[in-house]
């Protein structure tokens, strides 16, 4: 334990209670460091400054006067405060904890013998041992063709490698993705998120707005025009009542059906979450 003065976002903060100790990264088995302290921020200002700091994505703290700034993000946050005078500001007694943020730089990920590049590549710690990614690429059409069987298919768990942080597999399970088309291209851009094997997993989770909107607005509407058609091929004596049944073993309606069914999770454009 210790005090000293750190500069945090390029401002100077008094901290006492110092530590810090080395702990291994589940993202690529490195050994990063985790700080603590403990601060007193003066008056509502202060206070408010520290907690935009601690709630942003990336803090800048220089342990050391002179050297380069180490990149950290938020562990753990708490304070309390008390006043000593009435006239004088309220005093805001900060714990803090904060752990090394890595440089996470992936160039291609491979999903069994799927390869695919991202361009927007994030990775996010889900418990203590396991890890989710999610990450926007830009598929043509035999990989999208591919990327549908794998969401489809019985097989729950699949081998991810990242390459440029593990060469090792990790057994990862898709969650809901979301897709849209690139115009004039015969291109989609997809935002896919993989998430850690976990034996004690229940269930998927439940699907999502993006999904429940789609569905309804696809339900109603082919709901309205099979009903109406099929009443007119009944009048017609085109169609009968054994006709109106759909084999899924079969293999080309079970295609057909996952690809209308991928059909839920369209969204106008990746990018803008629209």
């Amino acid at each position: 334990m210790s005090n000293k003065v750190l500069e945090i976002n390029e401002k100077e903060i008094k901290v006492y209670n110092f530590e810090k100790k080395k702990f291994i990264s589940k993202h690529t088995g490195r050994e990063l460091l985790e700080i603590s302290f403990r601060c007193d921020m003066q008056g509502i200002d202060e206070r408010d400054w520290l907690l935009r700091i601690l709630n942003s994505k990336e803090i800048m703290v220089m342990l050391t006067s002179g050297e380069k700034p180490n990149r950290f993000i938020q562990g753990e946050a708490s304070y309390n405060y008390s006043t000593t005078y009435p006239d004088e500001p309220t005093i805001y007694t900060h714990n803090v904890s904060l752990r090394e943020k890595e440089i996470i730089d992936v160039k291609i990920i491979k999903i069994d013998d799927l390869v695919l590049e991202p361009y927007v590549y994030e990775e996010e710690e889900s418990s203590d041992t396991q890890i989710e990614i999610e990450f926007k690429v830009v598929v043509n059409k035999r990989q999208r063709e591919k990327l549908i069987q794998m969401l489809y298919s019985e097989k729950e768990y699949f081998n991810v490698i990242r390459e440029g942080i593990d060469d090792n597999p990790r057994e990862m399970r898709f969650g809901l993705p979301e897709w849209s088309r690139i115009k004039n291209k015969n291109e989609y851009k997809y935002r896919l998120i993989l998430i850690d094997y976990n034996p004690n997993e229940k269930q998927f989770p439940i699907p999502n707005k993006t999904v429940f909107d789609n569905l309804m607005i696809k339900y109603t509407k082919t709901k309205m025009t099979l009903d109406m058609l099929i009443e007119r091929m009944k009048e017609k004596k085109i169609l009968k009542e054994d006709d109106i049944y759909l084999d899924l073993k079969e293999k080309d309606e079970w295609k057909k059906f996952c690809e209308m069914h991928h059909d839920l999770y369209y969204i106008f454009d990746v990018d803008t979450k629209d």
